[in-house]
C-alpha cells in the first residue's frame, strides 16, 4: 500500500543517515522530490559529513519547488554551504514570495564576502515581504562576517542603517555598529595584578 511504501521509505533514509558515507547521497538525493519523505532524506543528508551531500542539495535546487524547495534551501543554510551562495542568490529573484525570503536567509546565515555582495544587490531590486527578508538575510551576514571581516561587516551595516530599511532591521544594525565601536575602544586585556594601583590605606 501507499502508506506502507513511503514509511519504507523513511525508514530507509533513516538507516542511510546511519552509513554516514558518500555512498548514502544518490539515494537520498532522489527521495528529495518526493513531498512525502522529502522532510526525511533532507534530514539525513544533513548529517552526513561529505561534502557530497552539500552538492546534492545544490544539484537538487532547479528541480525542486515549493516546500521541498524551501526545505533543501534550508538544508544548505544550517549546512552553511559557501558554494551554494550563488544558486541560492538567483531564488532570491524568482516569484515565489516564501522561496525568495527563505533562500535571502540562508545567503545570510552562510555569510561571507559573497553573501554580503549578493545580499546588497538584491536589497536594491526585492520588493515587500521578500526585501524585508533579505534585509534579515543581510543583517545576519552582517553579524557573522564581524569576527572575520570587520570592515566588510561595518560596511554592509552602513547600507542596514538606511531610513528605507524597516525598523526592527535598521535599529539590530545600529546596536551592531555601537557594540563593534564600542569593542575597539575597550582595552583587549585587563591590567596585571601588579599594575593595579594599591588599596587604599584606612
Amino acid at each position: 500500500s501507499e502508506p506502507a511504501a513511503v514509511f519504507r521509505k523513511a525508514i530507509a533514509s533513516k538507516r542511510l543517515a546511519a552509513i554516514g558515507t558518500k555512498e548514502a547521497v544518490l539515494p537520498l538525493a532522489a527521495l528529495l522530490g518526493d513531498d512525502r519523505v522529502s522532510d526525511y532524506a533532507r534530514d539525513a543528508l544533513e548529517a552526513l559529513p561529505d561534502p557530497a551531500a552539500d552538492e546534492a542539495l545544490r544539484a537538487a535546487l532547479p528541480k525542486l519547488k515549493g516546500l521541498p524547495l524551501i526545505g533543501a534551501i534550508n538544508s544548505l543554510r544550517r549546512r552553511r554551504d559557501l558554494q551554494a551562495v550563488e544558486p541560492l542568490g538567483k531564488l532570491i529573484y524568482g516569484a515565489d514570495a516564501a522561496v525568495a525570503g527563505a533562500a535571502a536567509l540562508a545567503v545570510g546565515e552562510i555569510g561571507g564576502p559573497a553573501a554580503a555582495k549578493t545580499l546588497q544587490r538584491a536589497l536594491g531590486a526585492a520588493k515587500g515581504a521578500v526585501r524585508a527578508d533579505v534585509a534579515a538575510g543581510a543583517l545576519l551576514c552582517a553579524d557573522r562576517m564581524m569576527a572575520e571581516d570587520r570592515k566588510g561587516a561595518l560596511a554592509l551595516l552602513d547600507v542596514l542603517c538606511r531610513p528605507d530599511i524597516q525598523s526592527n532591521v535598521r535599529m539590530s544594525a545600529m546596536h551592531l555598529q555601537i557594540a563593534a565601536e564600542t569593542s575597539l575602544k575597550r582595552p583587549r586585556t585587563a591590567p596585571a595584578a601588579a599594575d593595579a594601583p594599591p588599596p587604599a590605606q584606612k
